[in-house]
């Protein structure tokens, strides 16, 4: 099981919309740990991060100005397949992973009148991708995944 911090960068026509990082976490479950017998493991990646959060005031044509809050929210779940050879104290590793990523929105908008004005957006998407990266072992080696591993990746 691990548990770790993630960041979020959009790219193409999102970053057209929105420049921000999103900041988030992840947890993965593998049912078969990768093992000096069997190299290939499959597990579970559930993730949040939110993205886009603001609060701010426009000004208006009536000299008042229009509170607006807004935040951007990602959730997935991805079935991961993940190739490492074992041995040694660094551990490079091959993964690839398949599932859906949820999207949502919440804005509200705050009238002069102080009359909220509420908008939820929301939408599923299939979602696909591949990374690597290395594990260090920081603990005694247990292949009964009692060890301890510093864990550095990246997934596109």
């Amino acid at each position: 099981m691990s548990f770790y911090f993630t960041t979020a960068i959009p790219i193409n026509d999102y970053q057209q919309l929105d420049d921000e990082l999103g900041y988030g976490g992840n947890l993965e479950i593998f049912f078969i740990s990768p093992s000096k017998p069997k190299p290939l493991g499959v597990g579970i990646s559930l993730s949040y991060f939110g993205q886009g959060l603001y609060f701010y005031e426009d000004p208006c044509y009536c000299e008042t100005y229009l509170s607006n809050n807004m935040a951007n929210n990602f959730a997935n779940a991805h079935l991961v397949f993940q190739l490492a050879p074992t041995g040694g104290t660094v551990r490079p590793y091959l993964e690839t992973l398949f599932g859906g990523s949820y999207i949502f929105s919440y804005s509200q908008i705050l009238t002069p009148a102080y009359v909220p004005v509420s908008l939820y957006i929301d939408d599923w998407a299939w979602s696909y991708g591949v990374g690597g990266g290395f594990k260090f072992l920081l603990g005694a080696d247990d292949d009964n995944g009692g060890s301890l591993y510093l864990d550095l990746k990246e997934d596109i």
